[in-house]
């Protein structure tokens, strides 16, 4: 008996030591172990570039894949969430205080989706171009702010709703006005969007639908007012076609990469 006795001491002596050396390994790990981590938790979509401090708190650029290019957050801060790891998610709130974002937001990972909550984010339409090759030529301007309570994204669905507005629009050759676009998701299809313009001279009404195997499809129309018609003609001729009594209207779809 005393014999077992010292096995199971000892036995204990390991665990315990085997259970403080991996606490202090986390601990003392480095905030790229928390970039690594989070590309894989996003299939890549999202990472940390010059991560420092530790996988709990930190402060990197977040790198955000969209399309064929990258945008880039800058002066992003981290700090980990533990009490959500009792109902399954392993959460990081972000703090934005840089040139592109401002704001804040919740991203978790669950086991069946990637989940954004409590978002309240102002974004520089400018420095968001710069990154995305379609938009660069545009050179648009004016601030888009992104508001969501929660929003999950799995493989295959969409569930939750989004608010998006851009207040100041313009591109290098007209000024466009204040829009707000509206997403919602049941989270059985595809994701419904709602496109209206709240004040300027071009106004717009729009709605389509948002899923990962057909991409984005928004149909409406543009109509600008009487002053700005000849300013504002050639860039909608860029995505639409003009019906002849002042409106234009405009089918766009925008497919994920390597579909038909």
């Amino acid at each position: 008996m005393r014999h077992r006795l010292q096995w199971v001491r000892a036995a204990l002596l390991v665990v315990m030591f085997g259970a403080v050396f991996a606490l202090s390994a986390v601990a003392m790990a480095p905030a790229r172990w928390m970039s690594t981590a989070l590309e894989h938790a996003t299939d890549g979509r999202v990472r940390l570039a010059g991560a420092t401090g530790f996988p709990w708190r930190g402060h990197g650029d977040l790198v955000v894949r969209v399309g064929g290019g990258e945008i880039v957050l800058p002066g992003t801060n981290w700090h980990w969430l533990p009490s959500r790891l009792a109902v399954g998610e392993l959460a990081l709130e972000l703090k934005f205080d840089g040139a592109t974002a401002t704001g804040g937001a919740v991203i978790a990972r669950r086991v069946e989706s990637f989940v954004l909550r409590d978002a309240n984010v102002a974004l520089s339409a400018a420095a968001l171009a710069d990154g995305i090759d379609m938009l660069r030529g545009w050179r648009p301007s004016g601030t888009l702010n992104f508001r969501t309570q929660g929003l999950a994204l799995k493989e295959r669905s969409i569930a939750g709703d989004a608010e998006l507005t851009w207040q100041g629009a313009a591109t290098a050759t007209a000024p466009l006005g204040d829009y707000r676009a509206v997403v919602h998701a049941e989270g059985s299809g595809d994701a419904h969007l709602e496109l209206a313009t709240l004040k300027g001279p071009l106004h717009l009404a729009a709605s389509g639908d948002f899923g990962s195997a057909q991409g984005l499809r928004l149909r409406g129309t543009a109509t600008p007012e009487a002053a700005h018609r000849v300013q504002l003609l050639p860039l909608l001729g860029l995505i639409g076609t003009d019906r002849g009594d002042g409106v234009v209207a405009f089918d766009i779809a925008f497919r994920p990469r390597g579909s038909a």
